[in-house]
């Protein structure tokens, strides 16, 4: 028995730092109303009525619309930015429902001085890592510094916006059908495998059977 009491002490001697850890991560948000979500307090009124104006406002050009979502934190501790960027928007996905192909976002950790701009794989042709990570040093980064947080965020905004705009968009309709006709492809093969499987055990157990009857005549 104090045996068993002792190895139930080291379990939880063991299991408790590591709960430790993983309670240590900051919460992800879901969607809200809003395109700008200032948790960390940086963005100005004014700034923030332009930007929800200017994203609601974007010209959609394709079924599934594009949207950009702007959050700050204060802290994002447990998490690196890219990792917490990708629950945040799985978060704002999961109560939206359908494609979150057209997605953007524009996420500031003030405390890790991290800034994160991500975009949807159907974007990713549109939005590159070399237009994002311009827009992060040459805009929000000199701005940020000068502690314009507000100027930084809306001038990064507007790029991605203009861009956007000036693009042909691939149409996520089309995508669907694609993905949807090459999973179709990928059942033919795998059933067309399992049929011919099973033709070559039938024709052997028939072979079988011919040879056992051979052997007895």
């Amino acid at each position: 028995m104090t045996r068993k009491i002792i190895y139930i002490c080291l379990v939880l001697a063991v299991l408790l730092p590591v709960a430790g850890i993983s309670a240590a991560k900051a919460p992800v948000p879901g969607r809200t109303g809003s395109w700008v979500n200032d948790y960390a307090g940086i963005i100005d009124k004014e700034t923030k009525d332009y930007l929800e104006g200017r994203i609601s406002s974007i010209k959609q050009k394709t079924p599934q619309p594009v949207e950009i979502i702007v959050a700050t934190f204060r802290s994002i501790e447990g998490w690196s930015i890219e990792d917490f960027a990708l629950a945040y928007g799985e978060k704002w996905r999961e109560i939206k429902g359908g494609s979150r192909d057209n997605g953007v976002i524009v996420l500031v950790a003030l405390d890790e001085g991290s800034v994160f701009i991500g975009a949807g794989r159907n974007l990713k042709g549109i939005l590159t890592d070399a237009i994002v990570n311009d827009i992060i040093q040459r805009v929000i980064i000199p701005d940020f510094k000068n502690g314009n947080f507000s100027k930084g965020i809306k001038a990064a905004v507007d790029i991605l916006i203009d861009t956007l705009e000036k693009a042909e968009i691939p149409s996520g309709s089309m995508m669907l059908v694609l993905r949807n006709a090459i999973l179709a492809l990928i059942c033919l093969a795998a059933l067309f495998a399992i049929f011919r499987f099973l033709s070559m055990m039938n024709k052997k157990i028939i072979g079988n059977k011919k040879e056992e009857k051979n052997e007895t005549l």
